[in-house]
């Protein structure tokens, strides 16, 4: 019965999935390079973001998103029009570089600030540098995500949202109802708990660094560094399955308005995977986490009203005598 309401479940939420894909648009695609050496040559125009991982880099040619490489040996001649990101133990850089440019490692050679122009041409490169021994190599082609790869990936988040909301509304029903049942009571509440809560641990960590340094006198300095770890991990977790538990406040809501049982699962299911799906339309998606992390934190860290803990300790019948 179990595996049959699961299933049933998860073709509702892909359905839901593609149907939102068909009507919304697709985030920023990026292209991917990895290997002992990569180049982009120079007729090459890449019309997205470029991220490698690869001993010898060589760029030649144009990324029109940001570049981000980590490598042994990295040479950049060509234009990249976003940000570029390098770490790297020897960096050259002698091309054209619209955006920020953030670099880490030894002998770097960065363009200069002043250089007047919407991109800023680097200094010449050293013949130390020797690229002829890294040309002279087979480079590997290009590993691009192709244009199907945003809408696969998009559709593999809105299904993994349908099975996993599915199985905690099967198997543990409470641990998203419960905090969903403080989001619909007090909404405004509960979302300025939460906002509170995120500033007092992450914007302004006043907690973290509390707990920290009780854990450090009490204990030692290293799991005061494994508390902060897991704090800032923590509540990145929420941050990414935030709509589990305002998918389902969305869902009781519209239960509530069809004249259905607040707890009918499948259109709770069906608000999970929109509110998941929200999330990925670039721009707006992250003002939909940030509002769902917000809400999620706040119904998490409020407290528990008397009839949610008369409903969770059920009070034993007298036997009749």
């Amino acid at each position: 019965m179990l595996a049959t309401q699961l299933w049933r479940w998860s073709l509702v939420g892909l359905c839901a999935s593609l149907l939102a894909l068909a009507m919304g648009q697709s985030p920023a695609s990026a292209a991917f390079g990895f290997g002992d050496t990569y180049r982009l040559s120079a007729d090459q125009v890449l019309p997205k973001d470029l991220y490698v991982i690869a001993n010898d880099i060589v760029i030649e040619g144009t990324v029109e998103g940001d570049l981000a490489v980590i490598g042994r040996r990295v040479l950049i001649t060509g234009t990249v029009k976003g940000n570029t990101n390098v770490l790297a133990a020897r960096i050259e850089l002698s091309g054209y570089m619209h955006g920020f440019i953030r670099t880490i490692g030894a002998a770097q050679i960065t363009p200069p600030a002043d250089t007047p122009g919407p991109a800023r041409r680097g200094t010449t490169l050293p013949t130390r540098f020797a690229p002829a021994s890294i040309l002279a190599q087979d480079a590997p082609p290009l590993q691009g995500a192709g244009e199907d790869l945003p809408w696969r990936t998009t559709a593999l988040i809105a299904l993994g949202f349908a099975l996993l909301g599915a199985a905690l509304l099967w198997l543990a029903p409470q641990a998203l109802n419960g905090p969903a049942r403080r989001l619909e009571g007090r909404p405004w509440l509960t979302a300025l708990i939460g906002l509170l809560t995120a500033q007092f641990f992450l914007l302004i960590p006043l907690g973290t660094a509390l707990l920290a340094a009780l854990m450090a006198f009490f204990w030692s300095w290293f799991p005061a560094i494994l508390l902060v770890v897991f704090i800032f991990t923590g509540f990145g977790l929420i941050w990414f399955l935030s709509p589990l538990i305002t998918g389902v406040w969305l869902g009781r809501r519209l239960n509530a308005g069809m004249g259905r049982a607040p707890e009918s699962r499948v259109m709770q299911v069906l608000a999970v995977v929109l509110v998941a799906l929200l999330g990925q339309i670039p721009t707006i998606g992250i003002f939909v986490y940030l509002a769902s992390f917000v809400l999620t934190v706040g119904a998490l860290a409020a407290p528990r009203r008397p009839a949610e803990l008369t409903a969770a300790v059920p009070i034993p019948q007298a036997a009749p005598v």
